[in-house]
């Protein structure tokens, strides 16, 4: 995708001109993004230790915010978009507390089951997981408490109900406890 970001901000500045392109705060936050991802690339294919190729996909990722401008852009969003921005300041408090809960639960399972989710092969545990095909199939293994951020995720996913029964099914391999399905 970089190649075609590329080749879409070079033909954008030969058709309108280097002044007329960077009037536009879109073209120019196209073009951020497309340095980015340029260097990204770079970086990642550039013989050296890193060679993650997850960052060139995070920063293209980053691309997606274009589509926040249709919201004011096409008229059947537009009412959609000011109640949405006249919302956050109201709701404000109430993600607050859901932060709040949300990092006390995910204290309480790093406590609980922190280092259990691995894919460390010395864990003697995780060999015990790989028993859990639902869970190991879909490759869930981001789904831990391993760390603040790992159970932060798993707490959302379970907030939106987002396939809660396959990460029960992880952790209740790893510990060997079948009450778990009461907690999640």
């Amino acid at each position: 995708f970089t190649a075609i970001y590329v080749v879409e901000a070079s033909l954008k500045i030969m058709v309108n001109g280097w002044k007329k392109y960077a009037e536009s705060p879109r073209n120019m936050f196209d073009l951020t993004i497309t340095i980015l991802a340029l260097l990204a690339t770079f970086y990642v294919y550039y013989p050296n230790t890193f060679n993650n190729s997850r960052l060139i996909q995070f920063v293209v990722m980053v691309r997606v915010l274009r589509l926040g401008r249709l919201i004011f852009t096409i008229d059947a969003f537009q009412l959609f978009g000011a109640v949405s921005l006249d919302i956050i300041p109201a709701a404000i408090p109430i993600f607050l507390v859901l932060l709040f809960f949300e990092y006390a639960f995910a204290s309480l399972g790093m406590a609980l089951f922190g280092g259990l989710i691995t894919r460390d092969p010395a864990n003697q545990i995780s060999f015990e997981l790989l028993l859990a095909r639902d869970f190991v199939d879909n490759a869930y293994w981001a789904n831990n408490f391993n760390d603040m951020f790992s159970g932060m995720n798993v707490l959302f996913n379970l907030i939106v109900v987002n396939n809660w029964t396959e990460c029960e099914i992880g952790f209740e391999y790893v510990t060997g406890k079948k009450y778990l399905v009461r907690m999640f």
